[in-house]
């Protein structure tokens, strides 16, 4: 299966109203979304604890304000709200971590609908820290984690997809409901897929308290504006070649590494979405009874990963 000449595929997406990629979770607990290895030292014969407190003391979530995007619509820079959507404070000492929302009642933490003519959609996470540590060498990293088996748009050899829409396995969540398709009222069921097969991760750090909410793309954008800029190549849990019709997946990869040196006491950490990887999907399953009839054309995720801070 070839790839899909970009402007026919947008034309059968956005004539649907494609996609929801929800990303709703509730955080009650520390292992809700975040884990954190404490810091131990290895002198002796035993591990002992040398600090009690790991390094995350709290992770705030910021919506997106505005974006700069160039001639081609691919965005230039991103400038998030300096005030929280919600925050994680964690007591290490009771392992247990609680989140407070900005707005009374308000538990969910969302990517904004995807849009093929607006691809970019992130979401900042500032991983504070419980102190300003100096690095040496990769001493703090963050992981992603998921118990995914792969990823959702995977082809065999003969590029047939490895997964159906209705295979058990890669469905989190179904839920009943009556949706509006093309002016329709027909019930159907909505299945919710592995949010870590269409997400990528880009960060940068802080070495204090005095933050950016502005964020440069482009290295351009960074000398002009005296922006930080993000990291070049994002990091995800999945790799696509839509020319080449290859993809690969990694249940734990690397998403932050400290370098020799650093002083690090905040983590920006924005999470957007990988418009490779929808393609890649949305070319695997294209004529798919379920996707098209069942669905729409409209698609849905759940979180199905953790950070891991350490």
């Amino acid at each position: 299966m070839k790839k899909i000449d970009r402007k026919a595929t947008l034309k059968i997406i956005a004539a649907t109203s494609v996609a929801i990629f929800s990303l709703a979770a509730v955080f009650t607990a520390t292992s809700a979304w975040f884990e954190s290895v404490r810091n131990v030292d290895t002198a002796g014969d035993a591990f002992n604890v040398k600090n009690l407190s790991g390094h995350l003391a709290s992770v705030s979530f910021h919506k997106l304000d505005s974006k700069t995007t160039d001639s081609n619509g691919d965005a230039t820079s991103f400038t998030f709200s300096s005030t929280a959507v919600g925050t994680i404070t964690y007591d290490w000492n009771n392992d247990t971590g609680e989140y407070v929302p900005t707005l009374e009642g308000d538990t969910r933490i969302k990517l904004k609908q995807y849009d093929p003519m607006d691809r970019s959609q992130p979401l900042l996470l500032m991983l504070h820290l419980s102190q300003a540590y100096e690095t040496t060498g990769p001493s703090i990293r963050v992981n992603g984690l998921t118990a995914a088996t792969g990823f959702l748009g995977a082809r065999d050899s003969s590029q047939q997809p490895v997964y159906s829409l209705d295979d058990t396995d890669i469905i989190l969540d179904s839920r009943g409901s009556v949706h509006l398709v093309d002016g329709s009222s027909t019930p159907y069921t909505v299945n919710y897929y592995w949010l870590s097969s269409v997400v990528q991760f880009y960060q940068t750090t802080f070495a204090n308290d005095t933050l950016s909410w502005t964020y440069a793309m482009t290295s351009e954008y960074a000398t002009e504006h005296s922006v930080p800029k993000l990291n070049n190549s994002p990091d995800k849990f999945v790799t696509v070649d839509n020319e080449a019709e290859t993809s690969s997946f990694r249940n734990a990869p690397n998403l932050f590494s400290s370098s020799n040196g650093q002083t690090i006491k905040n983590i920006a950490l924005v999470i957007d979405y990988y418009p490779d990887a929808i393609e890649f999907i949305y070319s695997t399953y294209l004529a798919n009874a379920i996707l098209e009839n069942t669905y729409g054309s409209i698609m849905s995720f759940l979180c199905d990963w953790s950070l891991e801070v350490i």
